[in-house]
């Protein structure tokens, strides 16, 4: 079984690891290929860039996919268990109580590729996924070559090529703000 997954973000990678997990076993011939446009690993000092508040449903989601891996962001992460909020005076705005684990997103996604085989991911730009009732998809590239997948994984963001490709114009897939 070959699947594609478009995009090396958080989604993608997160994808990846689980269905290695929880169908290499039962799938023996099961091949994942990620493929993103950019290296999103590259061109960050450690701990640099935006951060990510992982919160119970994002840290319940790490268990379920690897322990492992749940333990190592933890250890890149800033476990927090309360706020407090004040002005720039001084004077106490209020507490929170909230369980939270603050981490860089290029650390999280170091995190997510080093639980991925090497060259897990293929910096390719995707110019069109072809999706036709009853045929197999295939990504065609800029470069004019193609891959056929038994299932590709649109992770790919509000930008997507695979939206479009497979929904068309229609205005009730696209993305909004809410």
């Amino acid at each position: 079984m070959k699947i594609a997954i478009v995009g090396a973000g958080l989604a993608g990678l997160s994808t990846a690891i689980a269905l290695r997990k929880r169908l290499g076993s039962k799938h023996p011939d099961l091949d994942i290929r990620i493929y993103d446009r950019t290296d999103a690993a590259t061109g960050w000092a450690e701990g640099q860039g935006a951060a990510l508040g992982l919160q119970g449903n994002g840290l319940r989601a790490l268990e379920a996919i690897d322990m492992e891996l749940r333990d190592k962001v933890y250890r890149v992460g800033f476990p927090c268990t309360h706020f407090t909020h004040r002005t720039d005076t001084g004077y106490l705005l209020g507490k929170e109580y909230l369980d939270v684990l603050p981490v860089s997103r290029p650390l999280l996604i170091k995190c997510l590729l080093e639980a991925l085989p090497e060259h897990a991911v293929t910096y390719k730009t995707i110019k069109h996924v072809q999706a036709t009732q009853g045929q197999k998809p295939k990504l065609i590239f800029v470069d004019g070559s193609e891959e056929i997948a038994d299932l590709i994984i649109g992770a790919d963001g509000v930008r997507s090529i695979v939206r479009p490709s497979i929904f068309g114009d229609n205005e009730k897939y696209r993305p909004w703000y809410q």
